[in-house]
């Protein structure tokens, strides 16, 4: 069992994640000083479910697909406001079934577009 200050750093993290990364639908623009990087699947299946997180924090977001699907070549942009500080990311996605695959410590502050993919039946995450 979580002790109470573990319990609210916890909470506190899921909330700075929350409003901090947010999906571009929104209007935010890179003229308002936030950046936005596009998440592009290249898994071979439609996905159902996307979740980011700083690295290390283990406090996966919303889903930011929303109950939408993102179909195989296509992509979401995820924009990051100013004052997102993490530069290393988790990326969390589900398909269909719910079943969950992980890419982890993926640079996003630093990139345009990260690709999704897998290698040798290993997930690996090409960025641009």
């Amino acid at each position: 069992m979580l002790s109470l200050g573990r319990r609210v750093c916890v909470v506190l993290l899921a909330v700075l994640f929350v409003v901090l990364v947010m999906p571009a639908r929104q209007g935010r623009s890179e003229s308002d000083g936030s950046r936005v990087v596009a998440v592009r699947n290249r898994t071979g299946t439609d996905l159902y479910g996307l979740f980011l997180a700083p690295t290390g924090s283990g406090a996966w977001g919303e889903d930011l697909l929303a109950g939408r699907r993102l179909d195989e070549g296509e992509q979401l942009d995820v924009t990051f406001p100013w004052g997102a500080r993490a530069i290393w990311w988790d990326i969390r996605v589900e398909n269909r079934e719910g079943r969950a695959v992980e890419w982890k410590e993926i640079p996003l502050r630093r990139l345009r577009r990260v690709t999704l993919y897998f290698q040798g039946g290993r997930p690996v995450a090409r960025g641009e």
